[in-house]
């Protein structure tokens, strides 16, 4: 017998705001020159006529665009176009541990909440550990300077041990892990890395300045002392447009 599926039960992915279509569109734009660097922009009326949307919406997205430092408010003057996308947030690829201390020199790291916790089935699955392990766990959003919206969503989790390090300060300019060495007299010797696609849920949406379900690189890191002992574990979320990891690799050409 067949079964009848409500519309309800479907689960449907959110649509995005007119003012974030907009935005996404302004930022297409830029990129493509129509408005160059150092470019004024048209007039939100002017805005409001060309895209065939209200003024209002208008402001949301120039907003949302100001905010990703594509362009700046000068008085007297009006909008002007500061940078292109592509201008934002470049890194070479991440394959070394050289190469992860030279992305966190360039980067911010803003805690915004740490607590005690055990893992459930859930959570050990993901981490690969035991259920019920403690772990001190930190939630932390990655900047670039001069940039409003966040990089990056990090949740680390730390043996308790070693959480120590994330006492005191709100703002780190060094990899936690470099922290926790200094401290404690433990050497991580390898960092293992993994990296899926996934869709943001709606809190680190909210903490992320994004969309709920937009599309996301997640990149996870499990850090191994010389015992093979695992000392922190971290995943984080780049929405996207926010990052490019670029590589290049060369052939091994034979002779002949």
């Amino acid at each position: 017998m067949k079964t009848k599926t409500s519309k309800a039960s479907t689960a449907r992915k959110p649509r995005q705001p007119i003012y974030k279509r907009l935005a996404v569109q302004l930022t297409t734009d830029i990129e493509k020159d129509l408005y160059k660097v150092g470019d004024i922009m048209p007039t939100e009326e002017a805005l409001s006529k060309m895209y065939k949307v209200s003024r209002h919406t208008v402001r949301q997205a120039l907003r949302e665009i100001k905010e990703d430092g594509l362009i700046t408010s000068r008085a007297r003057i009006g909008t002007v176009v500061k940078r292109k996308p592509t201008d934002l947030m470049f890194f070479n690829g991440i394959n070394t541990i050289v190469d992860l201390l030279q992305f966190v020199d360039a980067t911010e790291m803003h805690i915004i909440e740490t607590k005690k916790i055990r893992t459930n089935e859930l959570l050990a699955k993901d981490l690969n550990c035991p259920v019920g392990q403690q772990w001190v766990t930190a939630t932390i959003i990655r900047k670039m300077p001069e940039h409003v919206k966040p990089l990056s969503y990090l949740q680390l989790y730390l043996i308790p041990e070693y959480a120590d390090v994330l006492k005191g300060a709100k703002v780190f300019f060094k990899p936690i892990y470099l922290m926790v060495e200094a401290r404690h007299r433990v050497k991580i010797v390898e960092i293992a890395q993994d990296i899926t696609a996934t869709n943001l849920t709606k809190s680190q949406a909210v903490v992320l300045k994004a969309t709920e379900g937009q599309a996301a690189l997640k990149i996870r890191r499990t850090y191994y002392d010389k015992a093979g002992a695992v000392v922190q574990i971290s995943n984080s979320l780049y929405p996207s447009g926010r990052f490019i990891q670029s590589s290049r690799f060369r052939a091994q050409l034979s002779e002949g």
